[in-house]
């Protein structure tokens, strides 16, 4: 009850919008920054220099540099995990909704090129005072253009390794030849997945960077494709549910982790996700709000799910703990 006041402060959006696409750009390009000038490993090598201060002025301030190089690196790997983990789907869901545009009812971009419409009548969906690709929002959209692709190249190697930046070193970041078996990223996501004994939650270190990637592919699309497809509803559906097909085609394709059982928890959840969303498409596609049918359609993929989820646990064996495998890179 004394939190109540909290619910009758309305913020407008156009007061919030260019604050806040201010400071995602800003993130983008200083993880790009970041990224490029190899900052992460910078910042070590300012520490082991503190460290080795021996003689002179700098030696009486020697626990002060080192506690302030220490706080710094970890402010700048603190920065790339977040930038490019649990910061990455409101970032570029922002950007999404920064272009989306609400047009006329039946009109289209199209229709500004034949001189049927003006970019006047044209606005953002969630902000109603900002005209698209005019002033302002045109050099933001240049601006995104500009700075999106190269961040979402540059995220997928450490997406990879789980937002650690210790993994991905200057010469790693720029082998982009990823269908090759030696390739760095592949190599990094690989030892990240190693580095540390999981038990039943190890992943696969031979499927570590498909499985990621592809995690970091459904979280780039999905809020994207939810924002851009408002107005289309059954073509949101249909594309929400071949991304759910594919992520759940290619955990079974690609084990994602080296316990049976465990992984046949991850398939079979998954499996349920993508039935959901085809039932989704299918409530889309009847346009009935009365009809019941998806919802006992999907009472009846969840219960087969479940049991096909029962079977599999009592008859897969569990992984027996081997020797592990020593590999030198």
């Amino acid at each position: 009850a004394m939190l109540d006041f909290v619910n009758d402060i309305k913020i407008p959006k156009e007061t919030v919008f260019w604050p806040e696409m201010t400071t995602i750009l800003s993130a983008i390009m200083i993880f790009q920054f970041f990224a490029i000038t190899d900052m992460p490993h910078n910042m070590d090598a300012l520490v082991r220099m503190s460290m080795e201060v021996k003689s002179g002025f700098l030696k009486a301030i020697k626990p002060l540099l080192v506690s302030v190089a220490s706080a710094m690196r970890s402010v700048v790997y603190l920065m790339m995990q977040l930038f490019s983990t649990v910061l990455v789907v409101p970032m570029l869901q922002s950007c999404a909704e920064a272009v989306d545009c609400k047009w006329a009812d039946g009109k289209h971009w199209i229709d500004v090129v034949l001189g049927h419409l003006t970019l006047a009548d044209v606005h953002l969906e969630n902000v109603e005072t900002v005209q698209c690709y005019t002033g302002a929002h045109l050099h933001l959209v240049l601006i995104l253009i500009a700075v999106v692709p190269t961040y979402i190249v540059f995220l997928v190697p450490y997406a990879a390794c789980a937002g650690d930046a210790q993994y991905i070193n200057r010469s790693a970041l720029w082998d982009f030849k990823v269908w090759r078996y030696d390739n760095k990223w592949r190599l990094a996501a690989k030892r990240k997945a190693t580095d540390m004994h999981r038990g039943f939650l190890g992943p696969a270190p031979a499927q570590a960077f498909m499985t990621l990637s592809m995690e970091l592919m459904s979280k780039i699309l999905l809020p994207c494709i939810t924002v851009l497809t408002t107005h289309s509803p059954l073509l949101q559906m249909t594309t929400v549910s071949m991304i759910g097909g594919i992520l759940w085609w290619m955990s079974v394709a690609k084990a994602p982790y080296v316990e049976r059982k465990f992984c046949v928890l991850v398939q079979d959840l998954k499996l349920l996700t993508f039935c959901a969303m085809l039932c989704g498409m299918l409530t889309v596609y009847m346009n009935n709000p009365k009809s019941l049918l998806t919802i006992y359609i999907l009472m009846v993929c969840a219960g087969a799910v479940f049991i096909s989820l029962m079977i599999k646990l009592c008859f897969v064996p569990t992984l027996k703990v081997t020797k592990p495998e020593v590999v030198v890179y």
